[in-house]
């Protein structure tokens, strides 16, 4: 399933849709459109709910995430985020919190976003602390 949705609206043309609808431009050769990308939605919305067991399963969670931001749908990113922060899945938490980081810093709360980061850099944890520092460095 993971594959017929990413086949269906890959990853890189849905960010390209996101960057059209915020900003009128795409870097994308491939125009996407609100029905494909939903026809994808679909096959990741079924992997999140019925298969957590599957190799493709905190792949789709975060292309429905990624989706959902694309489609300025925010308070369904924000609750998939939730449910991550819940998750006892440490590598889907993590993905939570990096999205929750995401949002705060959009807010412009950039100690609560930075508060976050730091506790994997403290836990010297070395999978995670690369990404929180890309995440976090326009907030140092």
């Amino acid at each position: 399933m993971f594959k017929i949705a990413n086949q269906i609206a890959p990853h890189e043309d849905v960010l390209g849709m996101y960057v059209i609808t915020q900003f009128g431009s795409s870097y994308s050769n491939k125009m996407v459109t609100f029905e494909i990308v939903n026809n994808a939605l679909k096959y990741y919305e079924e992997i999140y709910k019925n298969y957590p067991t599957n190799e493709s399963y905190l792949k789709s969670y975060k292309r429905l995430i990624d989706i959902h931001i694309a489609l300025g749908e925010h308070d369904k990113s924000k609750k998939l985020i939730d449910d991550g922060l819940k998750s006892t899945n440490k590598e889907m938490n993590f993905i939570a919190k990096k999205y929750s980081m995401f949002y705060l810093m959009l807010a412009k709360d950039y100690a609560e976003a930075k508060a976050i980061g730091q506790r994997p850099i403290e836990q010297k944890n070395e999978y995670y602390i690369g990404n929180v520092y890309i995440i976090l460095s326009d907030s140092s």
